[in-house]
């Protein structure tokens, strides 16, 4: 296996990241999702061939928290990630699995789609 080759779904999916790539390669916001969700993918990928025997969860959990660096460093903001998240579960070998982390970390394990972490709740005190 080439330590950089991307573990896609299927042919379908390998086309879809191709036309992200393409759409997104001249504008920053966008290309700064697709290097996050490529650096994500490796990284997770590098440590399923490690230790296939720890749980997947755990090992998004543990990325994950490494992950954080690089959105501090490259300023992404809670919607990029959550771009990156439904792109991966679009296009991913073990994208369905991440979403289903990533949805239960949001308190949504049953969601449909992918929560979005940048929406915000604002909570009005009842004495106001």
């Amino acid at each position: 296996m080439d330590e950089y080759e991307f573990w896609f779904k299927d042919e379908d999916a390998k086309v879809l990241w191709q036309k992200n790539v393409s759409a997104n390669c001249w504008e920053g916001y966008g290309f700064s999702v697709q290097m996050f969700c490529f650096r994500f993918a490796l990284k997770c990928q590098e440590r399923f061939t490690q230790e296939p025997n720890v749980d997947k969860g755990q090992q998004f959990e543990q990325v994950s928290r490494e992950v954080d660096k690089w959105l501090d460093d490259w300023g992404l903001t809670g919607f990029q990630y959550g771009l990156a998240i439904s792109t991966l579960f679009q296009v991913w070998k073990y994208g369905d699995e991440l979403n289903k982390w990533h949805n239960a970390k949001y308190g949504q394990p049953e969601a449909e789609g992918t929560i979005n972490p940048a929406i915000m709740h604002v909570q009005i005190p009842d004495d106001v």
